[in-house]
């Protein structure tokens, strides 16, 4: 099924759209943790089910200068490793940019 990544239908985890990933990590009193969609993809990779949750991927990102982690979990495990693939060729594009591409997941 092809969509922009942004709206896409198979990129929902219990009804609940997981693009653009929520990202966390470290943090110092005057950081500030980059909105849904900041930043730009710096890596990516796939993470099996295991006690944290189903199979999944896992996102950094590049905000400001530091890196920010995130997951990305799908009902669909085959719509987690079409989107490996597809963000694997986008590393290093602003987000952004990334959520208005059309994916075929």
């Amino acid at each position: 099924m092809k969509a922009h990544l942004a709206e896409h239908p198979k990129l929902k985890w219990h009804g609940i759209s997981t693009w653009p990933p929520q990202c966390g990590g470290a943090y110092g009193p005057k950081d500030k943790f980059p909105l849904p969609g900041q930043g730009n993809l710096e890596d990516v990779e796939i993470h099996e089910e295991d006690y944290i949750g189903p199979r999944r991927l896992g996102v950094t990102i590049d905000y400001r200068g530091r890196k920010y982690s995130g997951q990305l979990p799908a009902d669909d495990p085959e719509a987690v490793t079409r989107l490996y693939e597809f963000l694997k060729k986008n590393r290093r594009r602003p987000l952004t940019e990334i959520s208005n591409e059309v994916v075929d997941l």
